[in-house]
C-alpha cells in the first residue's frame, strides 16, 4: 500500500492500530544504509540503544562491522490517549509504510508525530561482531 499524503498514512495508521483511544511509542534509527529501523520504545541515550533488542539485529545485519555509526535515533509518539510502547507489528508496518512511501512517511513523522527524542552522530560497538579467528586466519594462508 503506498500513501502520497501524511493525512492518508494518519488515517490508515489510527485505523490500523486503534489510536483513538491509545497512543504507542517508537523509535527510528538511521545507520546511513537504505533501511531506516522502526523499534518499540523510547531511546533517550546511546546507552539505551546499545541494551535494545533492535540494535542486536541492526548489528546481525551488519555482522562484519565492528562499530556502526549512527546517524539519527529519534523516539516519537503518536495516537491519542494513554501511551504504551509499541509492538514489533506496530513497527513492522510503520517500516512498510516508510519502505513503500518514505516521502509520506517524513510528511506524517513532522506533522502528527509528537518528538520525545533526538540524538545522533556518533559509533555505538556491534553487539554481533566477532572478533576473526586469528588461527583461522593462518589456516587458511597455509592452502
Amino acid at each position: 500500500m503506498t500513501f502520497t499524503k501524511a493525512d492518508e498514512v494518519k488515517a490508515h495508521l489510527w485505523e490500523a492500530l486503534h489510536l483513538d483511544d491509545h497512543a504507542i511509542t517508537f523509535h527510528v534509527i538511521d545507520v546511513g544504509d537504505d533501511i531506516m529501523y522502526f523499534r518499540p520504545g523510547i531511546i533517550d541515550c546511546s546507552g539505551d540503544l546499545w541494551e535494545s533488542d533492535g540494535w542486536f539485529d541492526i548489528g546481525t545485519a551488519h555482522y562484519d562491522e565492528k562499530e556502526i555509526r549512527v546517524f539519527a535515533v529519534e523516539s516519537y509518539m503518536i495516537g491519542d490517549g494513554e501511551s504504551d510502547h509499541a509492538d514489533y507489528s506496530d513497527c513492522e508496518q510503520l517500516e512498510n509504510i516508510n519502505e513503500e512511501s518514505p516521502d509520506a512517511m517524513d510528511a506524517f513523522l513532522r506533522e502528527y508525530a509528537d518528538v520525545l527524542c533526538s540524538f545522533g552522530d556518533f559509533e555505538l560497538d556491534n553487539p554481533a561482531y566477532e572478533e576473526p579467528d586469528e588461527e583461522e586466519d593462518d589456516d587458511d594462508a597455509e592452502i
